[in-house]
């Protein structure tokens, strides 16, 4: 961990409104779940909208709701994670 103060001064530096998004988590993880939520619902009813009569796009319509389901995954597990770090870590290393 050698030089990770001097990275963290680094990157407040750069990106100062990092201090207010971590001020104001509760409100950032809300509206990130909100949003999640609804990208799921729409997700949902794309998945069940046909796809088109024509082999080539058809295939390619089938790609792109594979695409986006494995992005929906990977978007919820790292909401998981950040949730876990900005949320229950703290909890768990008070009670330690």
């Amino acid at each position: 961990m050698i030089g990770a103060g001097s990275v963290l001064a680094s990157l407040l530096s750069w990106l100062p409104a990092i201090v207010v998004l971590s001020q104001h988590k509760l409100m950032v993880f809300g509206i990130a779940g909100v949003s999640l939520l609804v990208a799921g619902f729409v997700l949902q009813q794309s998945s069940r909208m046909p796809c088109s009569l024509d082999p080539a796009l058809a295939r390619r319509c089938r790609q792109r709701l594979s695409q986006g389901r494995k992005l929906y995954a990977l978007s919820c597990t790292a909401f998981m994670i950040g949730g876990f770090y900005a949320f229950i870590l703290p909890i768990l290393q008070q009670s330690a």
